[in-house]
């Protein structure tokens, strides 16, 4: 399996900083059937999912998008080092326009097998002021780190789209905090109308220090602990990532 050290290498090729321990969970499981699965990103970024699905994953091909022209335009420039490394055949990659997962035509959306989305789900109820102030600064960092009041209000408005498609294909793969509770997340799904596949993939990582302080006050419940798949070790709190497959009920 492949370690933290060797996606930042990987990403270090490119001269980004290495990447979250969100992009390399959700790179290690995100479920492409080598040589068939044809995936979109949502909010590609740097576009390291569709390029490691790509190049270790053997995936078919895949389709670039972001709200971000300028994270786009990085995307662009880290396939063109692959393509020109013989690692990328340009007939497997496509971009499209900037634009939010919400003005993707269906027939875009239908031309491929995993629609995949690392949403914003940063809780601005957890967080401390200073914290609130540095990321509301930056019009990029605010746009791309706040999921709601309680972190799950992108995440409701991609179920929401995603269920209003009606259609059979592409599942939908998202990766999620546990820190955001699997009680709030299962009822996000349910009242979309939506159905998981199977069981979500469990990855170990640590928490944001930011949260630490809000951590510490659930901790009081074993309930929220539970639900929250939240431990302390040592001095550090740890959660869990969950890459969920899902699929309309409807299609």
């Amino acid at each position: 399996m492949y370690t933290h050290d060797w996606f930042r290498n990987y990403i270090d090729q490119w001269g980004n900083e290495e990447p979250s321990q969100f992009s390399a969970a959700f790179a290690r499981t995100i479920p492409i059937s080598p040589g068939e699965t044809r995936l979109i990103g949502i909010g590609s970024g740097s576009g390291i999912i569709e390029i490691f699905s790509l190049i270790e994953r053997h995936a078919k091909s895949a389709t670039f998008t972001d709200i971000e022209p300028t994270w786009l335009e990085i995307a662009k420039r880290n396939v063109s080092i692959k393509i020109r490394g013989g690692l990328i055949s340009p007939s497997q990659v496509r971009f499209l326009p900037p634009t939010g997962f919400a003005e993707l035509p269906y027939a875009e959306i239908a031309q491929h097998d995993l629609v995949a989305f690392n949403p914003p789900q940063l809780p601005y109820a957890y967080v401390d002021r200073a914290t609130k102030q540095k990321i509301d600064s930056d019009p990029i960092e605010h746009r791309f780190r706040w999921g709601g009041e309680l972190g799950l209000d992108v995440v409701e408005q991609f179920f929401a789209w995603y269920a209003g498609l009606h259609a059979p294909k592409p599942d939908a793969v998202i990766l999620l905090s546990s820190f955001l509770g699997r009680r709030h997340i299962d009822e996000a799904i349910s009242a979309a109308g939506l159905r998981p596949c199977e069981d979500p993939v469990e990855t170990d990582a640590t928490l944001r220090p930011m949260l630490w302080k809000q951590a510490d006050a659930f901790s009081r419940s074993p309930t929220e602990l539970e639900d929250r798949s939240i431990c302390k070790v040592g001095d550090t709190w740890h959660k869990k990532l969950l890459t969920f497959r899902l699929r309309n009920k409807e299609g």
